[in-house]
């Protein structure tokens, strides 16, 4: 379904209307200070051109113009910064169930990729005792002899079975179990795929499901399922071997949660890559959940607060960073807020997908690993961290680091599609370049480096945003 030019406008005015509310969030409050000063700016130039009363000079009214589109532009990019952009895919009015698995394939794809590429960082945590992937069949499975068509044929006659029977009978339960006793033959052990759902989260569990997928898949014959669509294809093997797509309580966001969360690893392993870290040992995605704003505590208060035991001295930092690391991340209750006036009702600051992460390197490498973190494009924080040295003779300044980042989701009520963003982003550059090029407007271009003080256009116009 494709929504009309009325409707997106409609939306982006919605959106736009919600904003102001919904940018109360703690959670990233940097951001969202850049966006109220960015606000600020915008209104008050605005509210500077409607008392001029009367006719201005035209270079007067230009210079307004030219600074208003400035502010214009930078709003829209924070509001994309920000990530509260939703892809066509996830939008409730044009969703693609399809699109969305395949951005679980696409993840899938990176880290495999990642993992066979020999640069650092190095993921152990994708190996055998972490999320499982592997690279072949089973070797008890290839010893057998078992050709790979006689027993993905024996599942779907099995599975036929299993339609037809009383779910309450023996004889279910007996098929069921010799079901899934031929799935881990083939690497598809749903015992395993618990296991990993308990300790690595939902997301590492569809990840690790759908590398066992893929080998069973491409070990068939390329004309196995003769003229089947690719749709049909992938419904009846997801079904054949129970493939399970992590998906939200609402039913509103449904996949779009874990996306971002899967967006959001991928930041991080490209940022630890970026500053050479040398290897990720373990990473657990916890569910997506709302987040609130709580008030840091004074550098007095945390200091005060002991440290754990086996932690060393971590005096002078959030106890959020001291928690104990086999609960729960904890990100405030309603009511927290300011000393806890709100309501014990009171709305999310923003839904967080935390994920928790275990990684080796320099302290230099380390350190800067971590500021990319806390200022990436994605709204990050970190809500854990604990840093000790690695005692290692071949391995100077060497640190482990445990930490939680929580990486925003959604912000509540703010529903933004790519279109209107980039839309509105482009035409406050267009206008910039058509102001710069007239009395008033000229000086503030040539400041801002888009033009020289001839007048020539010194970067090129954006080309307009195609019409829907």
């Amino acid at each position: 379904m494709k929504i009309p030019d009325s409707g997106k406008i409609v939306i982006g005015v919605i959106g736009a209307a919600l904003l102001i509310a919904g940018l109360h969030l703690g959670l990233y409050k940097k951001r969202a200070d850049e966006y109220s000063q960015s606000r600020t700016r915008h209104s008050a130039v605005m509210g500077q051109y409607a008392q001029l009363g009367g006719a201005r000079p035209l270079n007067e009214i230009n210079a307004f113009r030219y600074a208003n589109m400035s502010y214009a532009e930078e709003y829209w990019k924070l509001i994309r910064d920000l990530g509260v952009v939703i892809p066509d895919r996830y939008f409730p009015l044009t969703k693609d169930e399809r699109a969305q698995r395949q951005d679980f394939w696409d993840l899938l794809a990176y880290l495999e990729k990642h993992r066979n590429d020999g640069l650092k960082p190095n993921p152990f945590f994708l190996g055998a005792q972490g999320w499982d992937l592997a690279t072949t069949l089973p070797q008890e499975f290839l010893r057998s002899g078992v050709n790979i068509v006689d027993a993905v044929e024996k599942l779907r006659n099995d599975n036929e079975v299993l339609k037809v029977l009383d779910a309450s009978s023996a004889l279910y339960t007996q098929t069921e179990q010799n079901y899934s006793a031929a799935l881990a033959v083939l690497g598809m052990n749903l015992d395993r795929i618990d296991q990993i759902r308990a300790q690595y989260g939902d997301l590492a569990a569809t990840v690790h499901s759908l590398n066992r997928l893929r080998i069973i898949r491409e070990a068939l014959p390329a004309n196995y399922f003769g003229s089947l669509s690719e749709e049909q294809v992938e419904q009846q093997l997801y079904e054949l071997f129970r493939i399970e797509f992590p998906i939200d309580p609402d039913p509103v966001i449904a996949m779009f949660p874990y996306y971002r969360q899967a967006t959001n690893l991928r930041q991080l392993i490209d940022l630890a890559r970026e500053a050479e870290v040398e290897y990720i040992t373990y990473v657990r995605m916890w569910d997506p959940r709302d987040s609130f704003f709580t008030e840091p505590p004074t550098v007095a208060a945390a200091t005060a607060t002991a440290a754990p035991a086996g932690r060393g001295n971590q005096g002078g930092v959030d106890p959020r960073f001291q928690q104990d690391w086999d609960e729960e991340p904890d990100f405030g209750e309603p009511g927290s807020r300011g000393g806890g006036n709100q309501s014990s009702a009171a709305a999310a600051d923003a839904k967080g997908a935390p994920m928790q992460v275990t990684y080796y390197a320099t302290n230099a490498s380390s350190m800067e690993f971590l500021d990319q973190v806390a200022r990436s494009r994605v709204p990050m924080e970190l809500d854990k961290l604990a840093i000790s040295e690695v005692r290692d003779p071949g391995a100077e300044n060497f640190q482990k680091v445990d930490m939680v980042v929580n990486g925003l989701v959604l912000v509540p009520g703010l529903f933004f599609l790519p279109d209107n963003v980039d839309r509105e982003i482009v035409k406050a550059i267009r206008e910039r370049y058509e102001l710069g090029v007239k009395a008033g407007g000229r000086d503030l271009a040539v400041k801002d480096g888009i033009m020289d003080g001839n007048g020539t256009i010194l970067v090129p116009s954006p080309t307009p945003f195609p019409e829907s």
